[in-house]
């Protein structure tokens, strides 16, 4: 099922059909502040979903990775989260991506707010890693288990606020 992204920037939508990226022109900001009982009717949690899109990046939770589609090859490609366990093999699929001849600016960025938003790697790698020590390492298949365990229809219909597309 294709789910609806901002035309603006390609990322996907949250339930109340609002851009889900902070630095689009499309993301919700009110010109008023806002209650905090308000807060997730105007920045609804979006949830992990197959087909999850960050720009040219989409989740694919069945294959546990991150595929850009629209680079020169007809194959997607994928980076795989199942590799990255610690800060490092974050940042070398960062680095490896970034030296693609089809990479642009945006593509890194949005897969950088991709890997923020599934790792969290302030708070799952970065830990302790202060003064030259080492940061923490993680099970990435069972963090990944644990991150996407409600399966796509639960977590669709979390994302969507219960309505179906």
């Amino acid at each position: 099922m294709q789910r609806p992204v901002c035309k603006e920037c390609g990322w996907s939508l949250m339930s109340n059909r609002k851009c889900s990226n902070s630095r689009c022109k499309n993301y919700p900001r009110p010109e008023q502040g806002i209650e905090i009982k308000d807060v997730d009717k105007v920045y609804p949690q979006l949830g992990f979903f197959e087909g999850r899109q960050w720009g040219n990046w989409k989740l694919s939770i069945t294959e546990r990775c991150l595929e850009h589609s629209r680079h020169s090859s007809q194959v997607p490609y994928q980076v795989s989260l199942d590799e990255i366990h610690n800060s490092a093999s974050m940042l070398d699929w960062i680095f490896q991506v970034s030296s693609k001849s089809w990479t642009k600016y945006k593509d890194i960025s949005d897969l950088i707010s991709a890997l923020d938003n599934i790792f969290d790697p302030q708070g799952t790698f970065c830990r302790g890693a202060v003064n030259g020590a080492e940061g923490t390492s993680i099970d990435a298949s069972e963090y990944l288990k644990n991150l996407f365990q409600g399966g796509e229809d639960e977590l669709l219909n979390d994302s969507l606020g219960g309505e179906k597309l």
